[in-house]
């Protein structure tokens, strides 16, 4: 009948099974599958509609090996442009991920490029130019603390840029940052002493040669008593 509407309608289950049979195995043309998509804009029916964990199973069994055109992916990113995905969304599908392996592709655009407006004090996680090996350490070891390389630079400068150890000074050697009390075994002198800073902060760093360094390895010594003798 010309004007007849099926708002309203509902397919019994037998019906709906029946159409699911017919339709079986049967490709839609681009331009079928165009007329659904312009006539399904602005529909409110779907509005807050959740498919079932069955459902989602198939569309995702159905898209697997697909590859989205250039212009789909175009499409998927405009109609999410602006949109603020929810932490439970995010959960969800770092999830996915997981499970059937997929990884992010490793972008290498920036390799070897300057960003001077997210450089040093300009970035959101800038610490002063803290050393990062170093700091990977005390973190590894659960020693605490952390200095930064102006703080080291004030350090060198008061000792005259001098290995405490062997008395040399720069440019004849190259100092290193060395643990007075090793964060190898912080923990456990710092249960005993209790200290009032930690493991990788500024108070447990002295300078010493690379040589020497390596040669006082996890041993305590502290040179700066020796120093504060010699030069008092």
């Amino acid at each position: 009948m010309k004007g007849h509407s099926n708002k309203g309608f509902h397919h019994s289950e037998e019906s709906k099974k029946s159409i699911s049979e017919t339709l079986k195995g049967r490709k839609r043309s681009e331009e079928t599958k165009k007329k659904i998509s312009l006539a399904n804009i602005g529909n409110k029916s779907r509005l807050g509609h959740k498919n079932t964990e069955e459902h989602n199973r198939k569309i995702s069994e159905g898209n697997k090996g697909k590859k989205r055109s250039a212009e789909e992916k175009k499409r998927i990113g405009l109609f999410f442009k602006g949109k603020h995905i929810t932490e439970e969304h995010k959960k969800k599908i770092s999830e996915t991920n997981k499970r059937i392996g997929h990884k992010p592709p490793i972008t290498r655009y920036w390799l070897g490029k300057k960003r001077p407006q997210l450089s040093k004090e300009k970035h959101w996680h800038w610490k002063g130019g803290i050393n990062s090996v170093i700091a990977y350490r005390a973190r590894k070891k659960n020693a605490g603390g952390f200095h930064t390389k102006e703080q080291w630079e004030i350090l060198k400068k008061k000792y005259n840029y001098m290995c405490l150890c062997c008395k040399k000074q720069e440019p004849f050697i190259k100092l290193s940052e060395d643990h007075i009390i090793p964060i190898y075994v912080w923990n456990d002198w710092a249960e005993t002493n209790k200290p009032r800073y930690k493991g990788n902060d500024i108070e447990n760093i002295q300078p010493l040669c690379v040589s020497c360094n390596v040669s006082k390895n996890t041993k305590i010594v502290d040179y700066r008593e020796q120093f504060q003798t010699n030069f008092v």
